[in-house]
């Protein structure tokens, strides 16, 4: 499933949820991005925007401050690197034979 079409599922989901609770869905959908990304260290608007945006919870003003985020993409590689790693030396162990 490409990005499109895995992000209109999640907006799928996340208006009919706000819809069967009877909550606004535009803060449904603000508490989303501002949920962090699985694999990284910060939210969708930070990617965007390079700050967080304000929400109904009380925020600290140095959370809301510009703050560049950078190298994502390197880390998301990096990330990938290890987890290939990991994977590659367990199946070495599971083909390995080892007979007492």
């Amino acid at each position: 499933m490409g990005k499109a079409e895995s992000a209109i599922k999640i907006a799928k989901r996340l208006l009919m949820k706000a819809f069967h609770d009877g909550s606004d869905p535009f803060i449904a959908i603000l508490e989303w991005r501002n949920m962090l990304t699985e694999g990284l260290n910060n939210t969708p608007v930070q990617c965007l925007m390079s700050k967080r945006m304000k929400t109904l919870l009380p925020t600290s003003a140095r959370l809301l401050l510009l703050q560049v985020v950078r190298d994502v993409v390197e880390d998301k590689k990096r990330k990938q690197t290890i987890y290939k790693g990991t994977i590659n030396h367990a199946e070495q162990w599971a083909n390995c034979n080892l007979e007492m």
